[in-house]
């Protein structure tokens, strides 16, 4: 069982996440599956709103003239 402090830091921070898949990948197989999981989800997640906000400050910018 993951510890659910360890998924949001793994989701906020995902450089920790792939740190402690790799540390936890022998002894502790689960939760270091769900520590990548999470730092993935984070990935993904600071991607896509990355992009809509760049969409969103293009459209205004552009609005400007």
């Amino acid at each position: 069982v993951v510890n659910p402090w360890v998924s949001v830091l793994c989701f906020m921070i995902p450089v920790v996440g792939i740190f402690l898949f790799l540390v936890w990948l022998n002894t502790y197989p689960n939760k270091s599956k769900a520590s990548l999981k999470w730092s993935i989800i984070g990935i993904i997640t600071r991607a896509i709103f990355g992009f809509v906000l760049y969409l969103f400050l293009f459209i205004r910018f552009f609005a400007l003239f």
